[in-house]
């Protein structure tokens, strides 16, 4: 049966939005007190960052979270920074408007008085989207240095993004 056989295929590939994401986390050496440590995450190409839980961890005297999609440099921004990580988990719900990024860097602070020579450090979850819409990108919004300033959309762009809401409407529908 061709029209089961197409569902089944559509339901593994849409499957992977049902299983919670994976535990994650990083061993640090030589977590002494005050030591800063960092870790960046790419996640493969510009999401729409939603939400975002780190649990608490009690060798941690902060967190701060920095995100950009081009280079840190170029476009990069401090998200939030934890104080009381230590004590309480980091909660972002339902941010609005939902951030644009690629890379994700997490900047740890030891706990002051600890003497763990070895820290593990939950790395969190995070969730967003991929599909991002003309007018959610941030990017088109705000100066590029790697376009022209005046540039216009032109007809191919302009047909992309009309295919692109094209299929929107009709996956809203089934």
């Amino acid at each position: 049966n061709p029209l089961g056989s197409g569902l089944a295929l559509a339901i593994s590939h849409a499957s992977h939005f049902l299983q919670p994401p994976p535990h994650q986390s990083i061993i640090i050496e030589r977590m002494h007190s005050g030591a800063r440590r960092f870790v960046t995450l790419d996640f493969g190409r510009p999401i729409l960052l939603t939400d975002v839980l780190i649990p608490t961890c009690g060798d941690l005297a902060s967190l701060s979270i920095d995100i950009w999609t081009l280079g840190e440099e170029v476009d990069g921004r401090r998200l939030v920074v934890a104080t009381d990580i230590s004590t309480h988990s980091l909660i972002l719900h339902d941010l609005i408007p939902p951030p644009v990024c690629r890379f994700m860097k997490i900047t740890v602070i030891g706990r002051y008085g600890s003497t763990n020579a070895r820290a593990k450090i939950p790395l969190g979850f995070y969730y967003g989207h991929t599909y991002i819409l003309p007018w959610e990108s941030e990017l088109k919004l705000m100066h590029d240095p790697l376009r022209g300033e005046g540039e216009s959309a032109n007809q191919p762009e302009i047909d992309q993004h009309l295919a692109m809401m094209v299929a929107l409407q009709e996956d809203i529908q089934c």
